[in-house]
């Protein structure tokens, strides 16, 4: 919480109805901190293997170790 950030303007940007340019740099950088842990909380909740194989297609992705795997129709 600091005096100097505007929290109104960050929650707008965040809601999708603010301008991301007009923040300053500090704020600019809480609002990217913020996307990136939804993105990862997002990315967490994604469960291929039940979307595409269960629905007959293929599909790929990166292992740990950031090595293409494709998994293919069932």
């Amino acid at each position: 919480m600091s005096p100097g950030v505007n929290h109104r303007h960050i929650a707008r940007v965040l809601a999708g109805t603010g301008n991301y340019d007009a923040l300053d740099e500090h704020e600019q950088a809480i609002v990217r901190e913020e996307w990136t842990e939804r993105m990862a909380a997002r990315r967490a909740t994604l469960d291929y293997a039940d979307r595409f194989s269960g629905a007959g297609e293929s599909y790929s992705e990166l292992d740990e170790d950031g090595n293409l795997v494709i998994h293919p129709a069932c």
